[in-house]
């Protein structure tokens, strides 16, 4: 499935003279369009104010402008260049740990700590991965409290879509 961030870019004036006149481009090449790539031809001023009336894999309600969806197409390329899914990336804006505006990668990476699809799956996994535990007694391996567990990892971590952060 192809998560791109997309904008559909118009023409301003047209646009408020009754007509859609533009089309959809990555986000990542929004703050580029220019008024005679939306039209096709060279356009005389009243047509140069441009405006993203639509978007795909955006997470922010309504319209935007060219520079925001350009912001978002770079923080795109970020997230999938350093081997992230965009997925996991808009469960954290989900979360909003992040303020206003655009979210920064580098907070993103420092909170991720994965996809699991629950906390209970990633406590288990949390766990499991104690480098002793295949040396504690069965009666006691057997009987741990993974609500327990995941009652106190829910007090710094958090749990979107399936993902994991430690807390925002």
């Amino acid at each position: 499935m192809d998560n791109t961030p997309r904008v559909w870019i118009g023409c301003l004036h047209c646009y408020n003279d009754g007509r859609l006149v533009g089309d959809w481009w990555d986000a990542n090449e929004a703050a580029y369009v220019t008024p005679e790539d939306v039209h096709g031809r060279p356009v005389n001023e009243s047509h140069d104010e441009l405006w993203c009336f639509d978007h795909e894999n955006i997470p922010t309600g309504g319209e935007l402008d060219p520079m925001t969806a350009g912001e978002w197409g770079d923080r795109y390329k970020e997230v999938t260049d350093k081997g992230y899914d965009w997925a996991a990336f808009m469960a954290y804006v989900k979360l909003g740990g992040h303020g206003d505006g655009v979210p920064d990668f580098d907070h993103f990476e420092n909170s991720y700590v994965g996809e699991y699809g629950s906390m209970r799956a990633y406590a288990e996994e949390f766990v499991n991965d104690i480098e002793d535990l295949p040396n504690v007694p069965d009666i006691i391996r057997y009987n741990i409290d993974y609500d327990g567990v995941v009652q106190d990892l829910e007090q710094d971590h958090a749990e979107q879509d399936g993902h994991i952060f430690w807390s925002c």
